[in-house]
């Protein structure tokens, strides 16, 4: 059951910042995406509001690894998920997210843990209708099943997600700063129970997501969780530019710490070129955050070697004490 409510603004204020509605143009469609990201140590979200600017530009880099959204018959899960418009793959969490998507609503049909447990909503989880804007927000209750790992025991869950887009604005990343944002606060209660023995397991769930139109998936996502009250591996994680859509011309970065990968796809080598001489760490990281190259620089063009790496996508990313910047690379 969903209830939707919108925020009525009785006060006048002065926007600084450009409001953002999501529509189901961002996100429809059969996955395919490869996108970059960097996880870090948990952040505080920081304040709600109009047109706020948020700093996130200190955060490091714990480990860079490449989302990948595609087809829900590309999964190893296809009879398990057959609406699903998509699904989305995290291979640092080993974690598959199915989603359906149409005109009116982003639905999450189930998901698969590290374990490859199941879960299948019977009722999905909504989690946004279209349009979606400042002040809009929507409560859904949702439920699902699946067996217990390794067991025929049917496990039942049945929660609460409380959806709502609290705030719009810009991000600092350290790459630069992103404008035109809406964040989206998912809070979530529910708990997993069975018939046999009665143990139920609570869960609580606070996520904050700031998406971009024309982007499937959050430029920045940061969340906490708890299992019978205790925290459960928070953290934040946010987009390569690379993997940005419609923000060329949006992010605000010196020109000194861009650079370009050719050839990229490359077989044998690639070289980094970039228009500064400050001394960098380059760092080259598989898809799962392994880092398997590190090497520091002071000229403006360098040799990568890649005729020793596996077909795949690789990350690349250079630093300073203050700065990093990231793009993915190709190996074929």
């Amino acid at each position: 059951m969903r209830y939707i409510f919108n925020l009525i603004l009785i006060c006048l204020f002065t926007q600084t910042k450009s409001q953002v509605t999501l529509q189901a143009s961002d996100f429809i469609g059969n996955g395919g995406d490869n996108i970059g990201y960097n996880r870090c140590l948990f952040t505080p979200a920081g304040n709600g509001g109009s047109g706020v600017s948020w700093d996130f530009s200190f955060i490091n880099v714990i480990s860079p690894y490449t989302l990948q959204t595609l087809a829900a018959s590309n999964t190893p899960y296809p009879s398990s998920f057959p609406n699903a418009s998509y699904a989305s793959y995290d291979p640092i969490a080993v974690t598959y997210d199915f989603y359906r998507v149409d005109n009116l609503h982003k639905t999450l049909d189930g998901e698969v843990d590290p374990s490859g447990t199941v879960v299948t909503y019977t009722d999905p989880k909504e989690m946004l209708v279209f349009p979606f804007s400042f002040g809009d927000s929507i409560i859904d209750d949702f439920a699902g099943t699946y067996l217990w790992s390794g067991t025929n025991y049917v496990m039942y869950r049945t929660g609460r997600i409380t959806t709502e887009a609290d705030a719009y604005g810009a991000v600092d990343l350290p790459y630069g700063t992103v404008n035109d944002l809406l964040r989206v606060r998912y809070y979530e209660e529910y708990q997993d129970s069975n018939s046999l023995d009665g143990l139920i397991t609570n869960y609580v769930r606070t996520t904050y997501k700031w998406f971009k139109k024309n982007n499937r998936t959050p430029v920045l996502e940061i969340s906490n969780s708890t299992i019978n009250g205790v925290t459960l591996d928070p953290y934040t994680l946010y987009m390569d530019q690379t993997g940005l859509v419609g923000m060329e011309q949006d992010l605000n970065v010196g020109d000194e710490f861009m650079f370009n990968l050719f050839p990229n796809p490359s077989s044998e080598s690639t070289f980094l070129h970039r228009s500064g001489y400050s001394p960098i760490t380059i760092e080259l990281f598989d898809m799962h955050g392994a880092l398997l190259q590190k090497t520091f620089s002071t000229e403006n063009q360098t040799e990568i070697a890649t005729g020793q790496l596996a077909k795949g996508v690789y990350s690349v990313r250079i630093s300073d004490p203050m700065r990093s910047s990231t793009q993915r690379l190709i190996v074929q």
